[in-house]
């Protein structure tokens, strides 16, 4: 059962994080922001000496902070510098 469990979060995470890159292939200005996002917070979160729960936490927020941006039109995002 556990097997199965890792199993599937891992097919889960797999897809958050091809739902990341596919955003940041939409806009040529985000192209790897997330991904430098999370670098940034894991060196911090590693600073803090963060449990490994934390950092996986952390890892993941700062992987979608901008996931929100999947429902704003292309347009409205290029006209407001976002």
């Amino acid at each position: 059962m556990e097997q199965q469990t890792g199993e599937i979060r891992t097919l889960f995470l797999g897809s958050i994080e091809s739902l990341v890159f596919a955003l940041e292939a939409k806009d040529q200005y985000t192209a790897g922001h997330s991904r430098r996002v999370t670098e940034i917070s894991l060196i911090i979160g590693h600073a803090l000496h963060l449990s490994e729960s934390d950092l996986e936490n952390l890892r993941w927020g700062s992987l979608l902070h901008d996931v929100g941006k999947i429902a704003v039109d292309q347009f409205i995002r290029t006209s407001l510098g976002n």
